[in-house]
């Protein structure tokens, strides 16, 4: 319809119904778009927005009454009403116009502002009609309609019948396919405030020049390496090297100046990077932009700008900008994640890279492991996702928005999804236990059920697949596929593997005030850690039996179980090793801890103070990396939020929080590290269950030496 025909068009204001004004016949195939008027096509003076309440089947607030309209005429400085139409088309082929498509928060579900809908009713009238939207998606629409020309647009809140849970599911099930489509995207991070414009512009201004230095080709799995040591100034005489460093220092000045009037910060915390929706709207489209108020950018020069900010921290501690370490750790970046998943997809899509993108299991641990993601309806931590997911075909999960808040459902999908995700042929990953631990937040779910809660506890294993070769196998190298036994329930997950032995002893207490949340610069509860696992090993020395073959390979224990063995080298996690100095490390941590602990319990008289922190010189050991601050690092890592065991046998490890003397250790087929499980009272039947307590360290298994015949049975985790 030609815009200067609308103002022609006389009408009384009804409540939009999608049944009536824009039915989807086609939910599985079909969709609607969204064709936004701009504000000179607006209605004219004479029309009103209808008082009417909608019907049931119309979109309402979800919560409490319908607001009332505002029957006023709009003053001079009001923006003018939004209008726009919605049809529906194929999408295999989306209209012959070019559609973008829209990434934003909800926000509250009440809907006090409406959209003016030129619709074509059934007898053929047509008519407006107005459609209630969120204050959010109103200041959206109002910021982005263009002031001179229509533009066409996919928007869930309106192109998705809300109301309707069959088109609902049906429709999200098109969600990755239908952003794919878009000719763009546009992220909308909300309008202006707290500096925002300088901020968008920062970023472009850096990320351009990056891009121009020709970062982009370095990443590739050969290229990573050689980028660090660019961005690492580990070769000073490399031109590329010369370049990258002088970016840093031009830009330096302005990041310190954003930091430390908030800017960044602010810019950072907007609501959009916690929502869970937006990872897969994020990714699928090529040309996706960020639109702050009026500032519009290339999301990829963000994140070519926060690789200068990254690398610019040494710098901005020192003079003359000076800043504290509390203002730079207060930079919380949340695009790392983002941008991970959008390179993993657009070399998924482009089969470059290794051209495998991101399965689903990946991208639940991306999006809420240690980070802040939501999703208003529990299910949709998953449903998405399924968009981005490679594996989303084979795992065969369809969204199911039948009975949306109750509680029964929610656990028939999430312990599906979880079944799924171990079991399938195209995945199989016995690691989805890891994130399955306690306390649950959704209510009645089976132990070995992760739920994906945000902020959900990181494993200590963390290895980059793409780039990073595996370095643990207790399962042994001959038994690396998962072995699903059937079971006699959904709620039941059998699996076969290998018992390992029985925790025996745990530190006195329940020891959480040394080994949750442990930070590397804790001196007090780090020792705390660590006289826990002398204990427990000065216990295992006194026993008769040696399951680690030698004294001298026990004692080593006291270094490998704080940091899971696992070592810190150039950005990937590699298995400690004497060849690594990992021991020295350890010596000068214990050292540097214990002259903390000392410097803030002494009541030496002052002389006898001072020449124990000449005697130290704790600049000069900094100065040369001597004060094990890497050793620190990656035991803050890998043993926080564990508590230290010690088994019947005499095995060391470290376990979950909530594990209990008469646990049992065990190895799955398929996982590289073993779990810890607990005996059930055995079935009227006899059968025996288990319950899944939480992923485990057990040194001296992790090469596969418990993976023999004699150990190798069935478990069944409820």
């Amino acid at each position: 319809m030609q815009v200067r025909k609308l103002k022609t068009i006389v009408k009384t204001l009804q409540a939009f119904n999608y049944h009536t004004a824009s039915k989807l016949e086609k939910p599985e195939t079909d969709f609607r778009l969204l064709e936004l008027y701009p504000a000179s096509a607006s209605l004219p003076s004479n029309s009103r927005p209808s008082t009417a309440e909608p019907p049931d089947n119309a979109s309402k607030p979800q919560h409490g009454n319908s607001p009332k309209s505002n029957n006023t005429m709009p003053s001079k400085d009001t923006p003018p009403p939004l209008l726009c139409r919605l049809f529906t088309t194929p999408l295999t082929n989306p209209s012959t116009t070019p559609f973008k498509a829209l990434s934003y928060v909800w926000g509250s579900d009440a809907t006090p502002h409406s959209i003016n809908v030129i619709s074509t009713l059934p007898n053929g009238t047509v008519t407006t009609l107005s459609l209630r939207i969120t204050s959010s998606l109103h200041t959206a629409l109002l910021h982005l309609r263009d002031p001179d020309v229509p533009i066409t647009i996919w928007i869930d809140q309106l192109c998705i019948d809300q109301s309707n849970p069959a088109e609902k599911s049906a429709q999200v099930s098109l969600m990755g396919k239908i952003y794919s489509a878009a000719s763009q995207v546009l992220v909308w991070l909300g309008p202006a405030s707290q500096n925002s414009d300088s901020v968008m512009q920062l970023w472009a201004a850096v990320g351009q020049e990056v891009r121009d230095m020709g970062i982009e080709r370095y990443y590739t799995k050969e290229g990573w390496p050689l980028l660090h040591d660019i961005m690492s100034n580990t070769d000073p005489s490399d031109p590329e090297t010369r370049q990258y460093q002088a970016l840093l220092q031009k830009h330096a000045p302005d990041f310190a100046a954003q930091i430390r009037d908030g800017s960044i910060k602010s810019w950072f915390e907007r609501p959009w990077f916690t929502r869970a929706w937006v990872t897969q709207e994020f990714c699928l489209c090529p040309d996706t932009v960020f639109v702050c108020g009026d500032q519009k950018l290339d999301v990829d020069l963000v994140m070519l700008a926060g690789q200068i900010l990254s690398y610019s921290t040494l710098l901005l501690v020192r003079p003359p900008y000076s800043l504290t370490v509390e203002e730079l750790s207060s930079l919380d970046d949340p695009t790392a994640d983002f941008f991970s998943c959008r390179k993993r997809r657009r070399g998924y899509e482009t089969k470059t890279g290794d051209g495998k993108g991101d399965t689903l299991f990946v991208l639940l641990k991306k999006m809420f492991v240690g980070r802040e993601t939501y999703a208003k309806v529990w299910r949709d931590r998953v449903y998405s996702l399924l968009g981005l997911a490679v594996d989303a075909e084979a795992l065969g999960i369809r969204p199911d928005y039948g009975d949306l808040w109750g509680e029964e459902k929610t656990v028939e999908i999430m312990t599906d999804v979880a079944r799924r995700m171990i079991t399938n042929d195209y995945s199989k990953r016995v690691d989805v236990l890891c994130y399955s631990g306690f306390p649950k937040v959704v209510p009645g779910l089976p132990s070995w059920v992760p739920d994906w809660k945000t902020n959900t506890v990181k494993s200590y294993y963390q290895v980059q697949e793409v780039v990073d070769p595996h370095y643990f196998a207790a399962c042994g190298e001959g038994n690396l596929e998962v072995q699903v036994v059937p079971s006699w329930s959904t709620r039941v997950l059998g699996l076969g593997g290998f018992w390992v032995d029985t925790v025996d002893m745990l530190p006195p207490g329940d020891g959480k005030e040394v080994w949750s949340d442990v930070h590397r610069w804790d001196g007090p509860r780090l020792m705390g850690y660590l006289r826990q696992v002398g204990a427990l090993l000065e216990a295992a020395i006194s026993r008769p039996s040696n399951p680690y073959g030698s004294d001298e390979r026990r004692l080593e224990a006291i270094w490998r179980v704080p940091i899971a063995d696992t070592w810190d080298d150039r950005s990937a996690g590699v298995r400690a090793s004497r060849e690594l100095k990992v021991d020295v490390q350890f010596r000068q941590a214990v050292e540097a801890m214990l002259y903390d602990i000392w410097m803030k319990t002494t009541t030496a008289e002052p002389a006898e103070a001072q020449r124990i922190m000449d005697e130290f010189n704790w600049d000069e050991r900094m100065r040369k990396d001597e004060l094990g601050a890497k050793y620190r690092q990656c035991m803050a890592s890998g043993g926080g939020n564990k508590k230290p065991f010690l088994t019947t046998k005499g095995y060391v490890g470290m376990g979950p929080p909530d594990m209990e003397v008469g646990d049992v250790v065990v190895v799955f087929c398929g996982g590289r590290i073993p779990f810890v499980v607990r005996q059930l009272p055995a079935k009227e039947d006899g059968r025996k269950t288990f319950l899944f307590v939480g992923e485990a360290f057990c040194d001296g298994i992790m090469d596969g030496e418990a993976a023999i015949e004699e150990n190798r049975g069935d478990f069944f985790l409820e």
